[in-house]
């Protein structure tokens, strides 16, 4: 079972999550610019030129090394979402996973290669379905972990 997120854990996603999302749609869609979508929505970022939404962007940090795991997770509503809204409005939508060694992105609306139940372990019972992606299907971006890194350092 997983654990619910500490306030560590989030703090530390929210410290990387513009930062990679901007430096990786700047090294991947050059002249579009990551804007934050609404708290409400089950997709981070739209990735816009010209004031248009042109893609979509899910920003997953993991603590760990792209090592450890063969797949990596994202709740099933995630992918759902980028399914329907590639389906309805045409945009694809991009998952930016940032490794402690490395980054990379996949298609979140591409068919998961698995379809797994997390629970968690602070209330009995509690979890949801997430949507696994094999690191097979990462597209891995040359030198963005360390910008990444680099930048979230000097803030």
């Amino acid at each position: 079972m997983a654990s619910k997120p500490s306030e560590e854990d989030l703090a530390f996603g929210e410290r990387y999550e513009q930062v990679a999302a901007d430096l990786f749609v700047a090294q991947v869609f050059p002249g579009y610019t990551a804007t934050k979508r609404g708290e409400k929505s089950h997709i981070d970022f739209a990735v816009v030129r010209e004031g248009l939404a042109e893609h979509l962007l899910e920003v997953k940090t993991r603590r760990v090394s792209s090592e450890v795991f063969e797949t990596t997770a994202v709740h099933w509503l995630k992918c759902v979402s980028a399914t329907a809204l590639k389906r309805a409005l045409g945009l694809e939508t991009y998952c930016l996973v940032v490794f402690t060694d490395r980054a990379g992105y996949f298609v979140l609306s591409d068919r998961p290669d698995g379809k797994q139940f997390i629970g968690r372990d602070d209330r009995e019972g509690a979890g949801c379905d997430h949507a696994l992606y094999s690191h097979g299907r990462i597209t891995w971006v040359e030198g963005l972990k360390e910008a990444i890194e680099a930048q979230v350092t000097t803030e």
